[in-house]
């Protein structure tokens, strides 16, 4: 059911692409939901590669917002490992708190919280009102909003 919703979803995006053209690239997105998965998973055994092999380009734009003592909201694409952008924040001082949705699968949704909680970073459960944000801004932290 998730590969036919992930087929035509994909097909409002290019709908010049026919179902057999759009399978292959939603058999990458499950490899690649399940690279990102295992990666979470061991997030801790890797993060010493990270200082290594992560560059952080315009972190200052960052600091000059979060000296302001207001929290700031991190708008950023939902694509790769978010994980490690938020590792790295968190690693630099930052205290991230990351907005998530409610999963369907509850083990998944249960895995994905505690990988943050291992890494350091808040999360605030996406609800009807947008309270829980403002508290987490109010508290000085940096609000990671995935798109």
């Amino acid at each position: 059911m998730r590969k036919t919703t992930a087929l035509h979803n994909l097909k409002k995006v290019f709908p010049e692409k026919s179902f057999q053209e759009l399978e292959p690239i939603v058999e990458k997105m499950y490899k690649n939901f399940g690279l990102f998965f295992i990666e979470s998973l061991i997030m801790q055994r890797i993060r010493p590669m990270f200082l290594e092999n992560v560059e952080v380009h315009g972190l200052e734009f960052l600091d000059e917002a979060y000296k302001k003592n207001n929290g700031v909201v991190l708008y950023t694409a939902h694509i790769g490992n978010w994980h490690v952008m938020g590792q790295v924040l968190v690693d630099n001082g930052y205290p991230v708190n990351n907005i998530v949705k409610r999963q369907r699968n509850p083990y998944v949704f249960k895995e994905e919280l505690d990988a943050m909680t291992q890494s350091n970073m808040k999360y605030t459960i996406l609800q009807k009102t947008p309270k829980n944000i403002f508290y987490a801004l109010r508290n000085g932290d940096v609000v990671e909003f995935l798109a």
